[in-house]
């Protein structure tokens, strides 16, 4: 994203990825903000509208309906590699290259290499199912996932994407043991998983160090309860080019903590809201649903 926008802007920008064909494991889930501000970026690939979606909380199920489209599902791999095609439109050269962050000396570097370690790392694991599926699916089981949630998200009238993610310290059994519980609580079977490690901390810190800038999860721009990534990475992307453009790096930090401080942190109330107790968290989150209902439908809040 950093790059798409500078080079529109007539930087020459030169973009290096480690693996032009890995699928990161990843729900697909794009919030309305997404579409609603980088639509050209996703209008050519395949799309599942999401209108209905349903809670399960400790065995209590809630329902939300909307008047409107609130996200699409989408399939990760097709994202990106759409991605890549208006990269390389825009002219940008993508070197197929693992390469040291120090070997590089141009004007600046943006850092987008995804995961950094934490102190408290928590860890996603997804797989596609055959399924007949039109709801986006939740659900919350603290026996097996203390703070995480399960999912269903339809990718196609034919296929749902399946996962489980959490702090792998909250995990009461293996995280692929957790994912198998729940295939089989549906009825649903797959051959082939795919885990990956994600950076829940929620911290806005250090994004800028000499040249280099960090944007998307490198900067640790993912949503500490519900683990979405996506539209902070391309939102962060976008800042990074226009601080560049009008050479304003130095105001880059602070303009990301004034998009997501706020965010993040009513992210972590939430977060400490899921620990309580099943027949309390039942209650808590039924006192909220019209509320956030509203929130939702008025595009101030975001499902994911």
């Amino acid at each position: 994203m950093t790059g798409i926008f500078l080079a529109r802007n007539g930087f020459n920008v030169k973009i290096y990825e480690r693996d032009l064909k890995r699928e990161k494991p990843c729900a697909g889930g794009l919030p309305w903000r997404l579409i609603e501000e980088f639509g050209e970026f996703v209008e050519d690939i395949p799309q599942y509208p999401i209108k209905d979606v349903l809670f399960d909380i400790e065995g209590e199920k809630f329902e939300m309906n909307f008047s409107r489209n609130v996200g699409v599902v989408v399939e990760r791999f097709a994202f990106d590699r759409n991605l890549r095609i208006i990269t390389k439109n825009e002219g940008i050269e993508i070197v197929n290259k693992n390469i040291d962050l120090k070997q590089l000396k141009d004007d600046f570097i943006i850092d987008a290499r995804g995961y950094v370690k934490s102190h408290k790392p928590a860890i996603a694991i997804k797989c596609i199912c055959k399924k007949r599926n039109q709801k986006m699916l939740f659900v919350f089981k603290s026996k097996i996932v203390k703070t995480g949630y399960f999912w269903i998200f339809p990718i196609s009238d034919r296929l749902v994407n399946v996962g489980v993610g959490d702090f792998t310290s909250h995990f009461k059994i293996k995280p692929i043991e957790a994912l198998k519980w729940f295939l089989r609580e549906m009825s649903l079977k797959t051959s082939k998983f795919t885990a990956a490690p994600i950076c829940l901390d929620g911290k806005i810190e250090n994004l800028v160090e000499n040249n280099v800038i960090k944007v998307g999860e490198s900067g640790g721009l993912v949503n500490p309860i519900t683990g979405e990534g996506i539209y902070y990475a391309m939102k962060s992307g976008e800042i990074a080019a226009n601080c560049i453009i009008n050479d304003k790096v130095c105001d880059y930090e602070k303009i990301i903590k004034d998009k997501f401080s706020k965010e993040f942190k009513i992210s972590k109330l939430v977060y400490f809201l899921s620990r309580l107790p099943a027949p309390i968290k039942r209650k808590v989150f039924k006192f909220g649903l019209n509320h956030t209902k509203s929130k939702i439908e008025r595009g101030s809040l975001n499902l994911v």
